[in-house]
């Protein structure tokens, strides 16, 4: 029987609620850190102890390290420390997009910025390039990400309007019907492309329309294949 762990703390952290099994069946719990930060916490990994915060303690001794080895002032510092900040801090604004709708950071680059730097130094970084997630559903982890120029960059991001409940772009929830509905414009023009039970399913036939129309129409799940 799975035990309840609801507002037991485990040392910085606090848990908030059961969410779900990952996809190896182990149980997920929400948790709260002392410093501010949501994260999504294996079950064994709580009560082992192995878990203790969000990442905070370590990443205090990962700046230790970076100072001491001067590293902190490697441009791909910043870009991890703003990775981390808009998919563990509710309070950040960009947070509703990112870990607000299950982007996650690999366990290889979750707590270690040594790691996250020496893997864009191997893999193209240079001054001027973006971190860019080939999949905008998937997380930041070495398959997934990529650095490009800004063009690319703004190809392949979300860009969502601020009245966008969704969480995907071309996709609105239509009170008459009480379903989700998708469109996309053309020639300044909106075109309805149906109605959906889940705002997913209309996310997908949104990007159907879009790959059919072709150019450099954003997409929410599959990026054109000449962009990169």
């Amino acid at each position: 029987m799975l035990k309840d762990l609801t507002n037991k703390k485990f040392g910085q952290l606090t848990v908030v609620e059961r969410c779900s099994y990952n996809k190896n069946s182990n149980a997920m719990w929400v948790c709260k850190c002392s410093c501010g930060a949501t994260i999504d916490v294996r079950g064994a990994n709580l009560i082992s102890g192995h878990t203790q915060s969000c990442g905070c303690l370590r990443e205090a001794a990962t700046r230790e390290r970076m100072t001491k080895h001067g590293l902190r002032h490697h441009p791909l510092y910043t870009v991890w420390t703003d990775i981390k900040y808009r998919v563990y801090n509710s309070n950040s604004t960009g947070y509703k997009n990112y870990g607000g709708r299950g982007i996650s950071i690999c366990e290889e680059w979750r707590n270690d910025a040594d790691s996250f730097i020496r893997w864009g130094e191997e893999n193209g970084w240079r001054r001027g390039l973006k971190i860019d997630r080939v999949n905008n559903d998937g997380g930041y982890t070495p398959e997934n990400c990529r650095f490009v120029d800004s063009i690319a960059s703004i190809r392949n991001q979300r860009l969502l309007r601020v009245s966008n409940t969704s969480g995907y772009r071309g996709v609105y929830w239509h009170k008459g019907s009480k379903k989700w509905t998708a469109s996309i414009r053309v020639n300044g023009n909106r075109i309805h492309l149906g109605y959906f039970s889940s705002p997913r399913l209309a996310a997908i036939r949104y990007d159907v329309e879009a790959f059919l129309l072709g150019g450099d129409r954003p997409m929410n799940f599959v990026e054109k294949a000449h962009v990169g």
